[in-house]
């Protein structure tokens, strides 16, 4: 079932602000590259505070081309643009953040 996921939709949505701990790192996000190539849309709180540093081991070279949309809803981000760099690097195709 996973490698033909195309849409995936896991956020919390919520009438109130609720403080929860985001498990899922940007590191998480290359089980998703890794094992769902046709995974084409993905809404997801994801915790993009700290960004894995960038090395040549086969973890950090996963590179997924079918994903167009990543909606990461009040995810927290420190860094805008080296988190770009990172999920531009591991999605390809990525139009819409």
């Amino acid at each position: 079932a996973w490698p033909n996921l195309t849409r995936l939709e896991l956020l919390l949505y919520s009438s109130t602000k609720i403080q929860h701990p985001f498990r899922l790192t940007l590191r998480g996000l290359r089980a998703f590259a890794k094992h769902c190539k046709n995974l084409v849309s993905l809404s997801i709180c994801v915790d993009a505070s700290a960004v894995p540093p960038s090395d040549n081991s086969l973890e950090s070279r996963i590179s997924q081309s079918s994903l167009t949309s990543f909606d990461i809803s009040t995810s927290p981000i420190n860094d805008p643009p080296t988190v770009a760099q990172f999920l531009s690097a591991l999605y390809a195709s990525l139009k819409q953040i």
